[in-house]
C-alpha cells in the first residue's frame, strides 16, 4: 500500500509556483532595466522616421483626376522615354525640384503650392494639354505638356517641360 502525503504535493506545487514567479519577476526586471533604452529608441523612431515616411511628395501636389483627363495625367506621370524603360517623368520632376532646394523639404514647405490644369487641346480629340505651376517662396515654375492618350506620346510645350522630358529621354 502506497501512502499519499498531501504535504509533499503542496511543497512540489509551491516550488513550481516559486520558479514560475522567479521567471516572471526576472523578465520584469529585464524589461525595467532596459525601459529607458527602449523609450529612447521609440522616441527617435517617432521623431526621425515617421516624418520621413509621411512627408509630402510631388504626387501630393499633382493630385488625381478622373476620366480621360486623369488618364492623360497618368500617362504623363508614367512616361519613361521612347524606349519605355528607365526613369519616369514624375520621378525626374521630383528629383529636379528637390535638387533646386537641397537643404529643404520643399514639398512640405508652408509657402509651397501648385496649380494643375488638364484640358483638351483645341482642335484635337485625344490630345490633352497639361499645365502645372509649382509655386514656392522663391519662384514659380510653369510646365506645359501635350499628351496624346491614344498613342501615349508626351510632347513638351515649354522650356521647363522640355528639360524634364530630355532628362527622361536620355536617362541611362
Amino acid at each position: 500500500m502506497v501512502k499519499h502525503s498531501p504535504k509533499k504535493d503542496r511543497k512540489k506545487d509551491e516550488k513550481k509556483d516559486e520558479k514560475g514567479e522567479q521567471k516572471d519577476s526576472s523578465f520584469k526586471g529585464f524589461l525595467k532595466k532596459r525601459a529607458p533604452l527602449y523609450g529612447v529608441i521609440l522616441t527617435a523612431f517617432v521623431i526621425f522616421l515617421i516624418p520621413e515616411l509621411t512627408g509630402g511628395t510631388i504626387n501630393d501636389h499633382l493630385g488625381t483626376i478622373e476620366g480621360q483627363e486623369g488618364q492623360a495625367l497618368e500617362i504623363l506621370k508614367n512616361y519613361d522615354g521612347p524606349n519605355d524603360e528607365g526613369l519616369k517623368l514624375i520621378d525626374a520632376l521630383g528629383e529636379q525640384l528637390n535638387a533646386a532646394y537641397p537643404d529643404e523639404k520643399i514639398f512640405d514647405h508652408d509657402e509651397t503650392s501648385s496649380k494643375l490644369d488638364v484640358g483638351l487641346k483645341s482642335g484635337e480629340d485625344s490630345v490633352y494639354e497639361i499645365s502645372w505651376s509649382f509655386i514656392t517662396y522663391r519662384e514659380t515654375v510653369d510646365y506645359l505638356w501635350s499628351v496624346n492618350i491614344n498613342s501615349g506620346e508626351v510632347t513638351p510645350e515649354n522650356a521647363a517641360a522640355k528639360k524634364i522630358v530630355d532628362i527622361v529621354d536620355y536617362y541611362d
